[in-house]
């Protein structure tokens, strides 16, 4: 009886340091993150706060028309008229920034829609 109650007092002195080190390490925890959100504001970007920054987009107003926005697709199509014998989707790409893909699709769209013809592989006039 006498090593079963030594027995019983090890283990509830085992379970003491163990409550008392879970508590420390939730101190630990906590004073974490509270530096982590402490530090987060300082790792943004300077200026306006995000939601009072303007969207920035390819959409511009073109020239020579009031009211309109210039769209990607009529950046796409504005770069095509302009040249005269067609361009490349690199060329595309020099002239308006757009990413390949987003040429590609907006090409393949104004083919569908009978605006854009391609004369040559790899190359886009106006229909």
């Amino acid at each position: 009886m006498l090593a079963l109650r030594r027995v019983l007092q090890s283990v509830e002195k085992g379970l003491e340091t163990l409550t008392q080190k879970t508590k420390d390490m939730q101190k630990l925890l906590d004073n974490l993150e509270e530096a982590l959100i402490i530090e987060q504001p300082k790792t943004r970007a300077k200026g306006r706060p995000p939601q009072a920054r303007k969207r920035s987009s390819a959409r511009k107003a073109a020239p020579g028309k009031k009211g309109k926005r210039q769209t990607a697709t009529n950046a796409v199509l504005s770069a095509i008229e302009s040249s005269g014998s067609g361009l490349s989707t690199a060329d595309i790409k020099a002239r308006t920034g757009l990413t390949e893909k987003k040429i590609w699709d907006i090409v393949n769209r104004l083919k569908r829609q009978g605006k854009l013809k391609s004369p040559r592989r790899g190359i886009y006039a106006k229909a």
